[in-house]
C-alpha cells in the first residue's frame, strides 16, 4: 500500500503522540480537540487509523477508552520529515495496554502544563523518549525545526527508567529547568528512598515536581524525603504537591511546598 501523504497537522500531532507513546481518545480530545466536541475526536481518531493508516487502535476492554499509537509506516514518515528521531531498526512502538493508568496520568499533567499560558516556550522530554536515547537538546531541535541536523544521530536504547517527564520553560522571563515524578502507587519507605536516588543520580539540578496519588500522600513524600535530603539548598529544590490539585490549577495557583514547607516563590 503507497504511504499516505501526511499534512502539517497530521505530521504535528502524530509527533506529540510518539513522544508519549501512546495517545487515548480521552486524551486526544483534552489536547487537540478540546474546543470541539467529543465526537469530533473520535472522528479525527477514526481518520487517522482506519482511513490514512497512520495510527493503530486498541481498546483494553468493551466500553474503555480506546489507545491509538503509531504504526511503522507513520514512524518512517515522520522520521523522513525530520520530525523524531528513531532507533536503526523501526518499528512500532511496543503497548501494554493493562498497564496504563500512570502513564494516563503523566500524559494528562503534561497537557495541563502544555496548555498553561504562563509556562512559555515549554519543550518536554518523556520517559518514552529518555528510555529509547533522546537527549534534551536533541529533542529542541527537532520542535525548533532542525530534525535534519540531526539526521547522523543513532539513538540508543537506554531502558533504565528516569524520571516521569524532564522539562524546560520560561516563567516570567525567567528560564526553568524541572523533573516530574508521579506516584505510580503508595510508595513504602523502602522504595522513596530508591525514588530519590534514582533522581539524585540523574536529575540533581533541575527542580523536582513530586505528584503525590492524594493530598495525604503528599504530606507522606515529603516527609519521608525531608530525612534523606539534609542540605537546605537542595531541599528547596523538591516541590510536592497531588494529582487533583495539579490537574485542577495552572503552574502559578498550584501551592507547591518544598521539604522546609515554605511555598517557591516563582
Amino acid at each position: 500500500m503507497p504511504d499516505i501523504e501526511m499534512n502539517p497537522e497530521d505530521a504535528s500531532l502524530l509527533s506529540w503522540i510518539h513522544s508519549n507513546k501512546f495517545v487515548t481518545t480521552k486524551l486526544f480530545h483534552k489536547k487537540f480537540r478540546a474546543g470541539n466536541s467529543f465526537q469530533t475526536a473520535c472522528n479525527d481518531l477514526e481518520i487517522l487509523s482506519e482511513n490514512k493508516k497512520l495510527l493503530k487502535r486498541v481498546t483494553a476492554r468493551n466500553n474503555a477508552d480506546s489507545f491509538y499509537f503509531l504504526t511503522r509506516r507513520a514512524v518512517h514518515q515522520l522520521k523522513d520529515l525530520g520530525l523524531i528521531l528513531t532507533p536503526p531498526k523501526i518499528r512500532a512502538p511496543h503497548q501494554n495496554i493493562f498497564e496504563k493508568d500512570h502513564d494516563k496520568k503523566v500524559i494528562e499533567i503534561r497537557i495541563g502544563l502544555e496548555k498553561d499560558p504562563n509556562l512559555k516556550n515549554l519543550i518536554w522530554l518523556s520517559d518514552y523518549e529518555v528510555r529509547i536515547g533522546y537527549k534534551m537538546d536533541w529533542k529542541k531541535a527537532l520542535l525548533e525545526g532542525r530534525g535534519k541536523e540531526l539526521k547522523n544521530v543513532r539513538l540508543n536504547y537506554e531502558g533504565a527508567r528516569k524520571a516521569d517527564g524532564h522539562f524546560l520553560t520560561s516563567i516570567k522571563n525567567k528560564e526553568w529547568e524541572f523533573i516530574l515524578e508521579y506516584e505510580r502507587s503508595p510508595y513504602s519507605t523502602k522504595v522513596v528512598g530508591d525514588v530519590v536516588s534514582r533522581i539524585l543520580k540523574y536529575h540533581s539540578s533541575p527542580v523536582k515536581l513530586i505528584v503525590a496519588i492524594t493530598a495525604q500522600r503528599s504530606e507522606f513524600l515529603r516527609e519521608k524525603i525531608g530525612n534523606l535530603i539534609k542540605d537546605p539548598q537542595d531541599r528547596a529544590s523538591w516541590w510536592f504537591s497531588d494529582y487533583s490539585t495539579v490537574t485542577s490549577l495552572s503552574f502559578l495557583e498550584t501551592p507547591w511546598v518544598d521539604l522546609d514547607e515554605f511555598h517557591p516563590a516563582l
